[in-house]
């Protein structure tokens, strides 16, 4: 049986992907390769395995097995190599050929989950997230269940406004990034916008199924979520999650079929726009005296070109701020990304390690990001070597400077 999906695989995909095959410029800046040091994971050894795939057109897995070395769990580990990524997109940042690898790493993956050849944990997730409508497989009633237990008075759910905060799975589900969620509404209200959320009614914004491959399920999460927000006429969605932001601004016109009738915005933009424009309150703040860092999260600057905003809003509420090394669009990835932590979370430790060690090396006294999945990341890599340092969410330092929590 042909595969659709090797149909479009077109002839200058087919050219980048041979050239990616004979190269290995960007390997030194793979943080997976950084950690295994194995030829196969780094993204060239990635690109080779799937051009044997790709080429055998017609039952390629029966070719790969036949190839090779005629040991089924070596076909599973070139399998495991393609989901051992945690599609920061560093790859591309550097590759001297301009080629966009993001995207190759997007079809691989769909490829092999067109095959059933997905990793049995990943089939799991795919499976709860198309039931529950979420990435943590619990009733999605609950999705607003923090609002109760943080104490956001008045939140408006599933009302018609002029912004809808996308919450997200990680900041509705995970208590350690909960408080993204509050200091993200407190921000809002203080800004004085008519907002709301969309309560149950907010589903999966579908880039976990894009990162394991299932794109037709991402196409479902797409259209509900559109409607969602369209139905309460809606002229902008603010999320704090770059994943979220990014999925629906970059991928759901494509996966829909349309353009967008909304904006989209990380808040870190939203944020920005503001205190420049003087409509954010900030007389009387007690600015942060602590050094403060910040890590780039890879959807949000290299993958989203926001780099610039949130150091603006840093910078509003601190007097002392420092970078990290290795930031802006060629940040080192903390490994939080590419829906890892499900595949190898061990791996993700490690890459993680590397991160914050670049941050105690700075002595920096509070660690921030803007993004939920990087700061439980963080948070775990500090844990793994033992370091305390605060971590926080740019969201949860702002609100805090301005005694919103």
């Amino acid at each position: 049986m042909k595969l659709e999906t090797l149909k479009e695989v077109s002839p200058f995909t087919m050219l980048q992907l041979e050239t990616c095959a004979r190269c290995a410029h960007c390997a030194e800046y793979c943080p997976v390769y950084d950690v295994l040091k194995k030829p196969q994971v780094m993204p060239g050894g990635r690109v080779s395995v799937m051009l044997k795939i790709i080429k055998s057109g017609v039952n390629p897995w029966f070719a790969l097995y036949r190839s090779k070395t005629n040991k089924l769990n070596e076909i599973e580990n070139y399998v495991e190599n393609v989901y051992n990524c945690a599609l920061c997109g560093r790859c591309m940042a550097v590759c001297p050929f301009g080629i966009q690898t993001d995207i190759l790493w997007e079809l691989f993956r769909k490829i092999v989950y067109r095959f059933n050849k997905h990793p049995p944990v990943l089939k799991e997730v795919d499976k709860f997230i198309l039931s529950t409508y979420n990435a943590y497989g619990v009733g999605n009633d609950a999705r607003s269940m923090w609002v109760d237990y943080l104490g956001l008075d008045n939140a408006k759910i599933n009302e018609r406004s002029d912004v809808v905060y996308f919450v997200g799975c990680t900041s509705s589900f995970k208590a350690v990034a909960q408080d993204i969620a509050y200091a993200t509404s407190l921000i809002l209200n203080h800004a004085r916008l008519s907002w709301t959320l969309l309560g149950e009614d907010e589903w999966c914004c579908g880039a976990p199924l894009l990162m394991i491959g299932d794109e037709d399920g991402a196409r479902k999460m797409a259209e509900h979520n559109v409607k969602a927000i369209e139905n309460l006429d809606a002229k902008l969605v603010v999320s704090a999650c770059p994943g979220c932001a990014r999925t629906i601004k970059q991928k759901y016109p494509s996966l829909i079929g349309r353009a967008l009738r909304f904006n989209v915005m990380h808040v870190m933009e939203l944020l920005d726009l503001y205190i420049r424009k003087e409509r954010m309150p900030l007389k009387g703040i007690e600015k942060e005296s602590a050094l403060v860092t910040y890590h780039d999260p890879c959807e949000l600057a290299r993958l989203s070109g926001v780099i610039d905003e949130p150091r603006h809003v840093i910078h509003a509420v601190t007097f002392s701020f420092r970078e990290m090394p290795e930031g802006k669009k060629d940040v080192r990835c903390c490994g939080g990304g590419g829906i890892l932590q499900a595949v190898n979370d061990e791996l993700r430790l490690s890459i993680a390690e590397k991160r914050v060690r670049q941050a105690q090396a700075l002595e920096a006294e509070i660690l921030t990001s803007a993004c939920p999945a990087c700061k439980i990341t963080l948070m775990d890599g500090l844990k793994k070597i033992g370091v305390k340092m605060q971590v926080l969410d740019v969201t949860e330092l702002f609100a805090r400077k301005l005694g919103l929590m």
